[in-house]
């Protein structure tokens, strides 16, 4: 299939025109730059903060950054990943849905605050890396949303 052009936007859509124009029709969109709006934006991209707020969160480490389904996966705290993550070959795909205390600093746009978009949230994914990884082919049962 050839390359499909995808819309970029630097704001989010309100809550209809967000479903008018690309959930209904399903055409994908990039919201570009918008993450920098998101009230842990700072937060998120600063290791000590991440170390002494949430540094004894129990998380699931994945020992190579080429996703195998047989790869080993260790259980540490997230302060030891975060002492470890740029020197491995390591990355973690952790859950972090409610009743886990990063969810408090989890920001849904106004657009996805719908109830059907809400229940979703019990699938939230944090996906971290000294970056390098690659997943394999695979298609997932349900919509996507990457804030990277």
């Amino acid at each position: 299939m050839p390359p499909m052009h995808i819309e970029e936007r630097k704001d989010f859509p309100n809550p209809i025109e967000f479903y008018d124009n690309y959930v209904a029709p399903g055409k994908p969109v990039l919201f570009k730059g918008v993450a920098k709006q998101f009230p842990s934006y700072n937060n998120w991209k600063n290791d000590t903060y991440l170390r002494e707020k949430y540094g004894g969160l129990t998380v699931m480490a994945e020992t190579a950054k080429k996703e195998d389904r047989n790869n080993p996966v260790r259980p540490m705290n997230f302060s030891t990943f975060l002492s470890i993550y740029e020197e491995e070959d390591i990355y973690l795909v952790q859950d972090v849905a409610p009743p886990r205390p990063i969810t408090e600093e989890m920001f849904v746009p106004k657009s996805l605050l719908c109830r059907g978009f809400m229940d979703l949230l019990n699938m939230a994914l944090l996906w971290f890396s000294s970056g390098g990884t690659k997943s394999v082919l695979h298609n997932d049962s349900f919509e996507n949303i990457n804030c990277l």
